[in-house]
C-alpha cells in the first residue's frame, strides 16, 4: 500500500501511540496536530518530510523518536515539549553545527549510529 496522506489519522483523538516508519511518499505532518492524546510517537523512514512543527505543543506526548529522516534540519521547536518527554535522535544528516572557524560539522553523521 503506498500511503501519501495522514490526513485520515486527525480524527483518531483517541489515538495513544504512533509508530509511522518507512513511508517514502508522505510530506505532511500536520495530521499529527490535531492528536492531543499522542504519548508515545516514532518517526523513521520519512524521505519527503521537511518539517516538525506540527510537533510543537504537543499536550501528552512522553516519548519521541526521530530516526532517519534526511530532510530535518532544525530542533529548535522541541524546546515545547513537556519537559517529562524522552527524547530519541538518530541519523538525521540534515543538521548541522558551525565549529569555531565557522566549518558545519555534522551533528548525527550516518556512520556514527548502528543499525
Amino acid at each position: 500500500m503506498r500511503v501519501t496522506d495522514l490526513s485520515p489519522l486527525a480524527g483518531l483523538t483517541y489515538l495513544t501511540e504512533l509508530d509511522l516508519t518507512d513511508l517514502k511518499h508522505v510530506e505532511d505532518l500536520s495530521p499529527l496536530a490535531g492528536l492531543p492524546n499522542l504519548t508515545q510517537l516514532l518517526l523513521s523512514q520519512l524521505p519527503r518530510v521537511n518539517g516538525l512543527r506540527p510537533l510543537i505543543n504537543p499536550p501528552s506526548l512522553t516519548q519521541l523518536s526521530l530516526w532517519r529522516l534526511p530532510h530535518i534540519n532544525d530542533l529548535n521547536l522541541l524546546v515545547c515539549l513537556p519537559k517529562s518527554t524522552d527524547l530519541s535522535l538518530g541519523v538525521l544528516p540534515g543538521l548541522y553545527e558551525l565549529n569555531s572557524s565557522g566549518t558545519p560539522n555534522q551533528l548525527f553523521p550516518a556512520q556514527a549510529v548502528l543499525p
